[in-house]
C-alpha cells in the first residue's frame, strides 16, 4: 500500500498501527450519535430492547473483524481495538455486552491473522476491565489511560493467561 511503501523510506522501521471502535463504542454512536452527549439514548435503548442490543453488536463485532482484518491485510503491522465508551458502560453490561462483543473481534483476528498483535483499549473504566481483557487471552498489549491504577493492571496481567504487554 502507499502507507507501507513511505514507511519503507525510513531509516528505521515504522510499525503501522491499525485501529477500531469496539462494538459497543459503535453501538453508542449509532444510537447517541456522540461520545459525549446522548449516552442515555443508548443506555435506554439497551434496557427496553436486549435482544435487539445484542442482535446490532453481533453485527457490529462481525463488522469490526472485517474492517480491522483489512487493514492488516493491507500492510497494518498491528492493530488496536479501542472501547471509547468504557467511563459510560456498567459493569454488568461490561461482562454481559461489551466484553464478549471485544472478545469476538480478537478471536475472529486471531484465527485469520494469528501472528498479528492486538491491542486492547477501555478508556476510562471506573472498574477492572483492563484486568478482564488481559485475564480473557485475547489481547497481546493492553492501552492503559492516565485514570487507571498502573501498578494494580501489572499485578493482574501477571496473573493471567499469557503474556501481555502494556502500554
Amino acid at each position: 500500500t502507499e502507507i507501507k511503501s513511505q514507511l519503507a523510506n525510513h531509516r528505521a522501521p515504522v510499525p503501522l498501527i491499525g485501529f477500531a471502535a469496539a462494538p459497543f463504542t459503535l453501538f453508542f454512536y449509532l444510537l447517541g450519535g456522540s461520545s459525549k452527549k446522548n449516552t442515555e439514548i443508548a443506555t435506554t435503548w439497551l434496557a427496553l430492547h436486549p435482544a435487539e442490543s445484542r442482535a446490532i453488536l453481533s453485527l457490529l463485532a462481525e463488522t469490526v473483524a472485517e474492517f480491522l482484518s483489512a487493514q492488516i491485510d493491507a500492510g497494518a503491522d498491528c492493530v488496536q481495538l479501542f472501547e471509547a465508551m468504557a467511563m459510560h458502560v456498567t459493569e454488568p453490561h461490561w461482562h454481559d455486552l461489551a466484553l464478549p462483543a471485544m472478545l469476538s473481534v480478537a478471536s475472529e483476528l486471531r484465527r485469520r491473522h494469528p501472528s498479528v498483535p492486538i491491542m486492547g483499549f477501555a478508556r476510562g473504566a471506573a472498574f477492572d476491565t483492563l484486568g478482564d481483557l488481559a485475564a480473557s487471552g485475547g489481547f497481546d498489549v493492553l492501552t492503559v489511560d492516565l485514570g487507571v491504577d498502573r501498578v494494580a493492571v501489572r499485578e493482574r496481567v501477571a496473573g493471567g493467561p499469557g503474556r501481555v504487554a502494556m502500554r
